[in-house]
């Protein structure tokens, strides 16, 4: 090889690398520290924050704080990050607040809607998961994959677990484990 080919292999090779590295997205490799970061979002999501009327889009990567509101239309679902190993899905037409999003506290209420919440690590000293809803108040209490279905002109729930437990707290008393 003469010295013309090396330099315009280099060249190449250079050019290439450069072009991998800029054109990644820096928060592809992005870990939150705090329960509520979406991780996926398919659709268009509104977050409402607070009370207000007019929402803004949901986008991956943000942190829902407490006491925002997200509504998913007839397209739409959002993946969010919990506590470590806890996620929770949203599904089409549903509508979600995160009342607390601390790593060793989290609180979902489901307004109406579908969620699944999948618990791959549970543990209840240094875990709190509660999902709120019309019904009660739900804790899961180990790791899981649980199902929630809320229907607010009827308010009930229905409550599908496949190995995990949770128990039903309605007005904060224990009731069904």
């Amino acid at each position: 090889m003469n010295a013309k080919t090396i330099s315009v292999s280099l060249l190449f090779w250079l050019g290439f690398c450069a072009s991998r590295l800029l054109g990644e997205d820096p928060s592809f490799n992005f870990i939150g520290a705090q329960a509520g970061l979406v991780n996926h979002v398919d659709g268009n999501p509104v977050v409402f924050v607070t009370d207000l009327p007019i929402g803004k889009p949901l986008l991956s990567r943000t942190i829902i704080q407490p006491m925002n509101r997200i509504e998913t239309g007839s397209m739409d679902r959002v993946e969010i990050l919990l506590n470590p190993g806890s996620f929770l899905r949203v599904a089409e037409n549903s509508v979600v607040r995160i009342n607390e999003a601390k790593l060793d506290n989290v609180r979902v209420a489901l307004d109406k809607g579908t969620v699944i919440v999948e618990s791959a690590v549970f543990d209840k000293k240094v875990h709190a998961l509660r999902i709120e809803t019309a019904a009660g108040e739900i804790a899961i209490q180990k790791e899981g994959l649980y199902r929630f279905a809320a229907d607010p002109e009827q308010s009930a729930v229905d409550v599908a677990i496949r190995r995990g437990k949770a128990q039903w707290l309605p007005e904060g008393k224990p009731q069904v484990t």
